[in-house]
């Protein structure tokens, strides 16, 4: 009896020496700084790389940037609804490098004026200036940028992000705005909104997110209060002059309040500012025409060139190829070096 529990123990010992011996550290990204002459400080943030990044295969394949704000608090979250958005074969949104910007004066760098309050505020113009010509131009040079560009902000980000979107539309593609604090300095920024509209141009796309907060609570406090009339303000604005070029979305959360709402949100927000991007597969093994179709109708709509990702047309094929659909997976391969003619993979494979 003795015998059998020492072999027991021994074989228990071997199995769990075996488990220690083939760990292995999860990965979701890299911490970095950034010394910023405009901040006049080291600036730290942390870089989301996606699945096929560094894939051999498709050494050329470049992706778009999402900025968010709020980064040591949303990083982990944020990064792992990109992933799993993007991460199958019916992706709801394109595989994304993630950069998430971490706070070090929350309220100084994310709010657009100075106001009577007992912490520093008002530097936003800076911050914006950080992100445009010291942070871009450094993830540009580093990573395989597709030069389309995502802001993602909550609460004072979300405020930072339609300040962005009304004084300098252009430096992102898209914004994802959730909560946003307009309530700030008697809804100043607000105000601008009222009275000049005009400064939004070209095809944006806004994702306005919207807490129940006010209606969730029994006696909502004046800020509270001021935060739900400035938000509906502008809906209002914004939904009355939808003549213009870009696309705005908004959606309230009915059983969410300000913190809450931040992960319905994110998910979608990413979903409407990449609508039209997702496609059905089995269709698309049956018409190959509706891959080109597609990214020329989404293409369109962004005011962007946007084309397949690489892997993802190699994945369709390879589907195809193990239902013994050889000639529909040569077809999508040709179409594959169409976009990529300079992929040495996709060469091979059609030899």
């Amino acid at each position: 009896m003795w015998i059998k529990c020492i072999l027991r123990v021994m074989a228990l010992a071997i199995v769990m020496t075996a488990s220690f011996a083939f760990a292995e550290d999860i990965v979701i990204g890299e911490s970095k700084e950034l010394k910023s002459d405009t901040l006049d400080e080291v600036r730290p943030y942390k870089v989301y790389t996606p699945a096929h990044y560094n894939d051999e295969r498709f050494p050329d394949q470049k992706y778009p940037v999402i900025y968010l704000l709020d980064g040591e608090k949303y990083f982990h979250a944020f990064s792992g609804i990109v992933s799993s958005s993007a991460g199958s074969n019916l992706p709801h949104i394109p595989e994304a490098i993630v950069v998430a910007i971490d706070n070090t004066n929350r309220s100084r760098d994310l709010t657009p004026s100075k106001a009577k309050m007992p912490f520093e505020s008002g530097g936003a113009s800076k911050f914006e200036s950080f992100i445009k010509d010291e942070l871009m131009p450094s993830i540009n040079s580093e990573y395989r940028t597709l030069d389309y560009n995502i802001l993602v902000g909550h609460s004072f980000g979300g405020l930072f992000a339609l300040n962005t979107l009304y004084t300098n539309s252009e430096l992102f593609n898209a914004y994802i705005v959730i909560d946003p604090s307009l309530w700030w300095d008697e809804g100043k920024l607000l105000k601008g909104y009222l009275k000049d509209y005009s400064q939004i141009k070209n095809k944006q796309r806004v994702y306005f997110a919207s807490a129940n907060s006010f209606n969730l609570i029994d006696k909502p406090n004046p800020q509270l209060i001021a935060h739900y009339k400035a938000k509906g303000r502008f809906i209002d604005v914004v939904e009355k002059n939808l003549d213009k070029e870009f696309v705005f979305e908004s959606k309230v959360y009915e059983k969410d309040d300000h913190g809450s709402v931040v992960l319905p949100a994110f998910v979608h927000g990413l979903r409407s500012i990449f609508k039209g991007f997702s496609l059905n597969a089995r269709e698309l093994l049956k018409d190959q025409s509706i891959l080109k179709t597609n990214y020329d109708n989404f293409s369109n709509a962004l005011g962007f060139e946007f084309k397949p990702q690489a892997f993802y047309i190699d994945s369709l094929a390879t589907m195809a190829k193990k239902r013994n659909n050889t000639k529909v997976a040569t077809v999508l391969d040709k179409v594959n070096q169409t976009y990529y003619p300079s992929n040495e993979y996709l060469k091979e494979k059609l030899k």
